[in-house]
């Protein structure tokens, strides 16, 4: 494969750290960057290091691959209004970067002779900068067009990435395990603080004894590979008393039902006989 030349699209944190790592990889030539504002779009090169900015997306030029990094909401309209644009070319590679939406999101630009695709890196983008000295050997899935699958793994690839192939139809239940593995940790770190606050805990320490339970949680869960064997605490032990105490101690009623809720589903993955999980369930 020759060196291709690329197009961004609405290059945000995850789009500035795809291109810069592209960039970096040498094997592909970062062309334009096309933001909602040229200041933007401005500020997106200098930190890629490489390319043209464009405020419009008619103004840029034709392309081998065009990476569409916007928010979900927004690559639908983008992709039609890039199809009345004389940008797509036959055998325009056109990708997005949602979890959620299959590249079939992308079929106005199929009509037009493009190939579509979406790649999905399975990571937080909370700041460029770290995630690219942390992207290698992030998983990537991919799904898209049949006849350019080698060339979507060898983007992966070039960006340090583990492609995994996935179905366009697997796509939304595939990014809600990612809902429950990423953003609603961050909703546990947040309600644990709270308990933390309202024990009277200094919050930097009570960040730290967070933090400190969550990656110990995790390297068991990375070593051990069992829910079960990984599970530590009150329900583990199958101590209804201390269910009890936790409930009665909380103030808040979204707390207490997230507590709850968050309990049962815990209480089902216990090797408890069927007496003593409906014990734990009453305790709720």
């Amino acid at each position: 494969m020759n060196n291709l030349t690329v197009n961004f699209i609405g290059a945000g944190r995850l789009g500035k750290a795809i291109a810069k790592l592209l960039n970096s990889s040498k094997q592909f030539t970062i062309q334009a960057i096309v933001n909602k504002t040229i200041d933007s779009a401005h500020e997106a090169v200098k930190f890629i290091g490489a390319g043209s900015a464009y405020a419009k997306l008619s103004a840029m030029p034709k392309t081998d691959v065009i990476f569409i990094t916007t928010q979900d909401e927004f690559i639908g309209s983008i992709a039609k209004e890039l199809s009345t644009c004389n940008i797509i070319k036959e055998g325009t590679l056109v990708i997005h970067c949602s979890g959620s939406l299959s590249s079939e999101v992308l079929v106005t630009l199929k009509r037009k002779g493009a190939n579509i695709a979406s790649i999905h890196p399975i990571k937080s983008f909370a700041d460029s900068k770290l995630s690219i000295k942390e992207f290698a050997g992030t998983y990537c899935a991919v799904e898209g067009d049949e006849e350019i699958m080698d060339v979507l793994q060898t983007i992966v690839k070039a960006i340090h990435g583990v492609p995994i192939l996935i179905s366009a139809n697997e796509k939304a239940i595939y990014h809600a395990a990612g809902f429950f593995a990423c953003a609603s940790l961050v909703t546990l770190y947040h309600h644990a603080k709270l308990c933390y606050q309202q024990a009277n805990i200094d919050q930097d320490i009570a960040h730290k004894i967070i933090v400190n339970l969550m990656q110990s949680t995790l390297n068991n869960l990375n070593e051990l590979q069992d829910e079960n064997k990984a599970l530590t605490g009150p329900i583990k032990r199958g101590d209804t008393t201390i269910l009890a105490k936790h409930l009665a101690a909380m103030k808040e009623k979204d707390q207490i039902d997230l507590y709850k809720a968050l309990a049962k589903a815990t209480i089902d993955l216990t090797d408890h006989d069927d007496l003593l999980k409906n014990m734990l369930k009453e305790k709720l």
